[in-house]
This record gives C-alpha cells, sequence and structure tokens, in this order.
C-alpha cells in the first residue's frame, strides 16, 4: 500500500495543478477584461479631449466678438463722460452768475469773482 506521505503528497500536487490551471485562466480573463477597459478608457478620453477642443474655440469666438463690443462701449463711455464735464463745468458758471447777480444779503455770500468765471469759461470750452 501507499504510504500516507506518498497519499498527501499526491493530493498535494493535484491541488496544486488545478490552483495554476485557475490561475492561468483567471489571468487570461483579466487580460480580456484590462484591454476592453483600456480601449473604452481611450474612447472616452478622446471624446472629451475633442469637446474641450470645441469649448475652447467656442470661447475664442466669443472673446473676439464681446471684446471688440467691450471696446466701442468703454469708447462710449469715455465720450459721455466728457460731455457730462462740460455739462457739469456749464451748469457750475450758470450757478454762479445767478449767484453774482442776486443782492450779497439774499445769497448770504459774496458775488464771484472774475478768477471763478475764466476758469469756468476754460472748463466749458473743453
Amino acid at each position: 500500500m501507499i504510504g500516507l506521505a506518498t497519499f498527501t503528497s499526491v493530493l498535494t500536487i493535484l491541488f496544486c495543478t488545478a490552483v495554476l490551471v485557475q490561475a492561468v485562466r483567471l489571468d487570461r480573463r483579466l487580460k480580456l477584461i484590462q484591454s476592453a477597459e483600456n480601449g473604452k478608457m481611450v474612447q472616452a478620453l478622446d471624446e472629451a479631449a475633442r469637446r474641450a477642443e470645441a469649448a475652447t474655440e467656442a470661447l475664442r469666438d466669443l472673446l473676439r466678438n464681446e471684446g471688440a463690443r467691450l471696446q466701442g462701449d468703454i469708447g462710449r463711455g469715455k465720450d459721455m463722460a466728457d460731455e457730462l464735464t462740460v455739462m457739469v463745468g456749464l451748469a457750475d458758471a450758470a450757478a454762479d452768475r445767478i449767484l453774482s447777480s442776486m443782492p450779497r444779503e439774499a445769497t448770504g455770500t459774496a458775488p464771484a469773482n472774475d478768477a471763478a468765471e475764466a476758469e469756468v469759461a476754460a472748463v466749458a470750452a473743453q
């Protein structure tokens, strides 16, 4: 008869062989899954890159168009500020003339002097 040691050795060899076969099968399946997932990942990255390029191009177009429009708005704003400065100067001059024509007791101030009127006229001339 076969000894107990020999029997357990043969049984261990059979189990080890079965484990090796299962490990090879599992390795093959993992490689298939991994290659399929890599392909899907590459496709997803490619799609994301295309969407990012399209979004970047849309932003460039928007900035080109809006930048020019905003420059125009800024120019018009500066023109309006200049006009308002002139209007304020004219209003100050008119107020000074009104105050200078009123009697001193009614206004509580002295009549406007010639230097102030010259300054207002210079602002109005701009």
